[in-house]
């Protein structure tokens, strides 16, 4: 027989709606409450990545995918992925493993058929492949920044200290999870704010139409 507060109670409530409502694993639930020693609250987190994805990561599959199942749940076509099909197999793509399955097939992590239901709504509301290009690329350049950033500014100093291997690994994967919350979070509002502005949603349409 064990005793347990109030306190610990409430943190299995916690993660049992990270778990169940936000779709997040077990690991993923140890790191955002490890965020806590950052100055960053868990919920605050879970509630950024279910705002950014709404019901499509809340009902999506948890298993990873081949490139057909990937087409046929996403009802995306071979020619519509053609042009940004290399930046999607290099986010999403999985180590394949040398003892079991086809070294041929190529396996998709799940959340790529969140990424591309959100893309193919995006082409039904007109915008170009060229446009998810652009965005690729500007990603890539992001990451580059923000590499550099965390290896001169926390992994060096770490190694310089000679932090345990596993505190290194737990800060990549905190860096990981913050820089990925502000970026969703910063891009939501960025997105929103022509659209909010009516008067300058209008000079934007017009100053497009004029070139």
């Amino acid at each position: 027989m064990a005793y347990y507060d109030q306190a610990f109670v409430e943190r299995l409530k916690v993660i049992k709606v990270m778990r169940d409502e936000h779709k997040l694993t077990l690991s993923q639930i140890k790191n955002a409450f490890q965020a806590k020693s950052y100055g960053v609250d868990a919920e605050i987190m879970t509630q950024i990545r279910n705002n950014m994805l709404h019901k499509i990561a809340v009902n999506h599959d948890s298993s990873p995918v081949n490139w057909g199942d990937f087409l046929s749940q996403t009802e995306l076509n071979e020619e519509e992925v053609e042009g940004f099909k290399k930046y999607l197999l290099l986010l999403f793509a999985l180590p394949q493993n040398d003892d079991t399955g086809d070294k041929n097939e190529v396996l998709l992590h799940p959340e790529s058929v969140v990424a591309g239901k959100l893309i193919k709504g995006l082409i039904k509301l007109g915008i170009p492949i060229s446009t998810f290009k652009q965005v690729f690329k500007q990603l890539q350049k992001i990451i580059e920044i923000e590499t550099e950033s965390f290896i001169m500014n926390v992994l060096k100093p770490m190694y310089e200290n000679n932090e345990s291997q596993e505190k290194q690994i737990d800060s990549i994967r905190m860096s990981a999870e913050f820089t990925n919350s502000l970026l969703s979070i910063s891009h939501q509002h960025l997105l929103n704010r022509p659209i909010l502005s009516s008067e300058k949603w209008i000079n934007l349409i017009n100053e497009i139409s004029d070139k």
